[in-house]
């Protein structure tokens, strides 16, 4: 089964992710703010060079499961995307996403992320969903909460970012 190839929802447009999309991403992901809530493999400064190694690199999944999170009225303002678990956690699905700062606060992560995950449980079937939340950022752990997500567990002073040290945090959800 396929993943939708757009999906809409009241203030958002989800669809794959295109080469012309670096040149946006990298001007809206070069915030550190961003930086500071995802893994080291995002960098910071974010590049365009970076942002076309990202889109140039192929999913962790079968499908493509990445999506570009784009506002009805503004253009990409981030990206979603989930992998799957290896062996015995095959069917399982780790999340994420990020947002333009200038998004934050309006429920639009909630809004793309709802949008997402209901796409990919009916085109995966997969039997759960997990995401990781740094402790810093108790917004990202209200969105997974509105999603039906649980707080499984805290792992303390796990996560060394930018010079700091948090707990990182433990979503999931079973389908």
């Amino acid at each position: 089964m396929e993943l939708t190839q757009t999906i809409e929802t009241e203030r958002l447009r989800l669809r794959p992710l295109r080469a012309d999309d670096a040149e946006r991403m990298a001007l809206i992901a070069n915030d550190k703010r961003i930086a500071r809530n995802l893994t080291h493999v995002f960098p910071h400064p974010y590049t365009l060079a970076d942002a076309e190694s990202f889109l140039a690199a192929p999913a962790g999944l079968a499908i493509d499961a990445r999506q570009a999170v784009g506002s009805l009225d503004a253009g990409l303002i981030g990206v979603i995307g989930a992998d799957a678990g290896s062996g015995e956690n095959g069917d399982v699905l780790s999340f994420g996403y990020w947002l333009a700062a200038e998004a934050w606060g309006h429920g639009l992560a909630t809004e793309a992320a709802g949008a997402f995950l209901a796409d990919l449980a009916s085109a995966l079937q997969p039997r759960r969903f997990e995401a990781l939340v740094y402790g810093w950022n108790p917004a990202s752990g209200r969105v997974l909460e509105k999603l039906g997500f649980v707080l499984e567990g805290r792992c303390v002073q796990r996560i060394t970012r930018f010079g700091e040290v948090t707990d990182e945090l433990i979503y999931g959800k079973l389908l």
